[in-house]
C-alpha cells in the first residue's frame, strides 16, 4: 500500500508540476532577459521571456489542483487544505528564490506570482480548459490593451507589461498570496473544479 504522501504526489501530479517549474527555470537562467517580439508592442515596456515564462508559470496550480485528487480530498479527515496550502506557498517562494539568485528574474517572480494568484481565485469559476485559456487570453489582452492605458492609473494592474520597483511588486506579490491562499483553502467551492 502507498503512502498518503506517494498518493498525494501521484494523483495531483506533482512530479509533471516539478518537471515544469524546472523546464521554465531552466529557460529563464540563460535566456530571461531576450525580448519576445510582439508586433502592437514598442517601446520601454517589451515583453520578455522572463514574461513569457512567468505567465506559463501561472497553470502550475491548474495542474496542482484540479484532479480527481482533489475532490476525494473533501471526504478525508486528514488535513489535506492544510497541504495544498503548503503547496502554493512552495509555488509562491520558487520565483522568488529564483530572483534572489539571479536577480534578472524578478520580473519572472513578480508575473509568476501574479498569474498563480490569478489562476487559483479565477479558476473557481472556469473548468480547467477555459481557466487555460482565460491565463493566456488575458496576457494577451495586456499587451494589447498596454499602448492605450499606459498614461491612465489601470496600468498598475497590467502586470505582464508594468512591473513596478522590486520592493513594490515583492509586497504585492505577498498580498496575492495571502489573497490566493484564503481561496485555496477549500478548493472545491464551485463543482468547476476537477473538469
Amino acid at each position: 500500500m502507498q503512502s498518503r504522501f506517494g498518493l498525494y504526489c501521484r494523483a495531483h501530479r506533482v512530479i509533471q508540476a516539478t518537471s515544469f517549474i524546472l523546464i521554465l527555470l531552466a529557460i529563464v537562467v540563460p535566456a530571461g532577459h531576450m525580448i519576445v517580439y510582439i508586433p502592437w508592442l514598442n517601446g520601454t515596456n517589451l515583453v520578455t521571456i522572463n514574461g513569457v515564462a512567468g505567465i506559463a508559470y501561472g497553470a502550475t496550480p491548474v495542474m496542482l489542483f484540479r484532479n480527481e485528487g482533489t475532490r476525494l480530498e473533501l471526504f478525508s479527515l486528514f488535513p489535506w487544505r492544510l497541504i495544498n496550502g503548503v503547496i502554493l506557498l512552495i509555488l509562491w517562494i520558487v520565483p522568488w528564490v529564483m530572483c534572489g539568485i539571479f536577480r534578472p528574474a524578478s520580473q519572472f517572480a513578480y508575473i509568476a506570482t501574479c498569474s498563480i494568484a490569478l489562476a487559483v481565485v479565477v479558476g473557481q469559476f472556469l473548468r480547467s480548459d477555459t481557466l487555460i485559456l482565460f491565463i493566456i487570453g488575458q496576457f494577451l489582452l495586456q499587451t494589447v490593451m498596454w499602448q492605450s492605458v499606459r498614461n491612465l492609473p489601470i496600468r498598475f494592474i497590467m502586470f505582464a507589461v508594468n512591473q513596478p520597483p522590486l520592493k513594490v511588486a515583492f509586497i504585492i506579490s505577498v498580498s496575492l498570496f495571502v489573497i490566493s491562499l484564503i481561496w485555496v483553502r477549500d478548493p472545491l467551492k464551485t463543482n468547476k473544479l476537477g473538469q
